[in-house]
C-alpha cells in the first residue's frame, strides 16, 4: 500500500488577538505544530504583512487553512481572500477561539483540539473531516476600495452603545462572549432605565436611544421606510449563549432584524426578541425579521460590520449580499 500524502496545511495565528497574547494558548500551538512537517505557521506582526501572507497562502494552494484569532481576524483574512480570489477555489477553512471576541468560532469553529485535527488528517485524510459550507455577507459601499467579508452588521443603537463601549470600557476585561452582546446590552439598560425614570439620561445615554433615518431595500420584499431604532443582520443561526434574535422566514441566507423607531413598548419586546418570540403587538408595530439574499441600506449613521466601523450610508447606500459557500472544518 502506497504511503498517503500528508495534505499541506497553512496556520495564520494573529499574535495581538486577546486570548492569543494573554495566555500561554499562541506558545503551545506553536510547540504542537513543530510535531508536523506538513504545515506551515504564519505568525504576522501587524496588520500590514497580513496581506502579504494571504498572497503567499493563495500561491502556495494549501488544502487547509487553520485561522487562529478573533471575528476581527477572520473578518480581515477572508476580506483579503475574496479580493484575490473571490472564493473561487477556496481551499477548507478551520477557525480557533483565539480573539475577544469568538462569535464566528462559536457557531463554524473546531469542535476539536488543533492536535486533533492534525492527527485525524494523517491518519484518515480530508475525505473524513465533518464540514460545515457556510455563507458569508459580502459588504460593498463607495467609502470603501474593495469590498469586505463579515458575519455580523450592526447599525443604530448597536452603533451607539458599540462607540461608548470602547470609550468606558477595556474590552479585553470583558469575556469574550459577553463583549459580543455587551453593545445590545447597553442600549437595552438604557431603554429600561428612561421607561422606568431610573435617574436622568446623559446626552450620550440619549443618543443610544434614538431614531435614524433610513430606507432599507430587501431582496424580493417591501422596503422598510422608517426611522430605525436597531437594525442587525447575519448569516449565523444564533448569536452569543445561543441567542436567536432572528424569527422570520424567507428566501436567502441573510437574517434581519429592524426595529422601528420610536419602538412600541421596547422594553416589554426585549425578551421576545432576545428569545425570537415576537408577540402579536410586537408585529403590529412594525417589528420585523426575516431572511433575504440581499440588503441595500441608506441610514443616517455609521454601521459595524465584525467589528470595523462603516461610514454613514445615507447618501451612497451600503450593500449587503450573500457571498459563496465557504467550507468550514469542524472536527
Amino acid at each position: 500500500m502506497a504511503n498517503r500524502v500528508s495534505p499541506e496545511v497553512a496556520v495564520i495565528s494573529n499574535p495581538h488577538s486577546w486570548r492569543n497574547r494573554s495566555s500561554n494558548h499562541l506558545a503551545e500551538l506553536c510547540h504542537i505544530l513543530r510535531f508536523y512537517p506538513n504545515v506551515t505557521h504564519y505568525i504576522p506582526p501587524h496588520l500590514r504583512e497580513l496581506e502579504e501572507i494571504i498572497n503567499q497562502v493563495i500561491q502556495d494552494k494549501p488544502d487547509l487553512i487553520i485561522l487562529n484569532g478573533g471575528d476581527g481576524t477572520i473578518h480581515h483574512i477572508l476580506s483579503f481572500l475574496y479580493q484575490k480570489t473571490g472564493f473561487s477555489n477556496l481551499p477548507l477553512l478551520a477557525l480557533m477561539t483565539g480573539g475577544t471576541t469568538n462569535l464566528i468560532a462559536g457557531e463554524l469553529g473546531l469542535k476539536i483540539s488543533v492536535a486533533q485535527l492534525l492527527e485525524k488528517i494523517d491518519q484518515q485524510g480530508l475525505e473524513k473531516l465533518n464540514v460545515l459550507a457556510k455563507p458569508a455577507m459580502v459588504l460593498n459601499h463607495s467609502a470603501m476600495a474593495v469590498p469586505k467579508i463579515g458575519f455580523f452588521f450592526g447599525t443604530a443603537a448597536f452603533t451607539n452603545a458599540t462607540i461608548s463601549s470602547r470609550q468606558h470600557i477595556r474590552v479585553k476585561t470583558i469575556k469574550s462572549t459577553l463583549s459580543v452582546l455587551f453593545p445590545l446590552v447597553r442600549s437595552v439598560w438604557q431603554a429600561i432605565k428612561m421607561t422606568i425614570g431610573l435617574g436622568a439620561p446623559t446626552d450620550q445615554d440619549q443618543s443610544l436611544y434614538q431614531g435614524y433615518p433610513a430606507k432599507i431595500t430587501l431582496e424580493g420584499q417591501l422596503p422598510i421606510l422608517s426611522k430605525q431604532t436597531l437594525f442587525l443582520a447575519t448569516t449565523l443561526s444564533r448569536m452569543s449563549f445561543g441567542l436567536k434574535v432572528f424569527w422570520g422566514k424567507g428566501e436567502g441566507a441573510i437574517r434581519y432584524l429592524s426595529v422601528p423607531f420610536p419602538a412600541f413598548r421596547w422594553l416589554f419586546a426585549i425578551g421576545p426578541i432576545l428569545c425570537g418570540r415576537p408577540t402579536t403587538w410586537m408585529i403590529q408595530h412594525d417589528y420585523q425579521s426575516g431572511r433575504t439574499s440581499k440588503i441595500v441600506m441608506g441610514i443616517d449613521c455609521p454601521s459595524f460590520f465584525d467589528g470595523e466601523e462603516i461610514p454613514v450610508s445615507d447618501v451612497h447606500p451600503i450593500e449587503l449580499v450573500t457571498s459563496p459557500m465557504i467550507p468550514f472544518v469542524v472536527s
